[in-house]
């Protein structure tokens, strides 16, 4: 039964991208985030406009954030970010066929990235050894590697 002094966010969602290089590294973001008070490891994401479709979200925003864009998008799935206080969906992509930009159009004013380029492995360590990495981008990694065990 609902409780009525909870709180719930009501959010258009969110998509996100697994961008792999044709070497098999992982593009991610290093990125500070002002409610973590810290830097978080993250695959690129964005939160999808009114009336727009995840897959153009994501086009977008890997774009912006890491400044490669993708020849190719396979969806992997989506997943509840945090429903214990909204109802925020995440959309994940694998893109592939990574082309750097010569001239990536300009980011969010208020983003502090940095693009990093990892092995699975590596990525798989930084999880291990606690090193911040966001919720989504384990999920999403996870997601990734099912479908390259597939």
């Amino acid at each position: 039964m609902p409780r009525p002094y909870l709180t719930c966010i009501r959010h258009l969602g969110g998509a996100l991208a697994v961008p792999v290089l044709p070497d098999g590294r992982l593009v991610l973001v290093r990125q500070y985030r002002f409610a973590a008070e810290g830097w978080l490891l993250e695959f690129p994401a964005g939160t999808v406009e009114d009336h727009e479709d995840p897959a153009a979200t994501i086009a977008r925003e890997t774009e912006e954030e890491t400044g490669y864009h993708a020849g190719t998008w396979q969806y992997l799935g989506d997943f509840f970010l945090a429903p214990g206080y909204s109802d925020e969906v995440i959309y994940a992509y694998l893109a592939t066929d990574l082309e750097k930009l010569e001239h990536p159009p300009a980011g969010d004013e208020d983003e502090d990235i940095e693009v990093l380029a990892l092995t699975p492995e590596e990525l798989t360590a930084a999880i291990r050894n606690g090193e911040p990495v966001d919720a989504k981008t384990i999920t999403a990694f996870w997601l990734y590697q099912q479908l390259k065990q597939s």
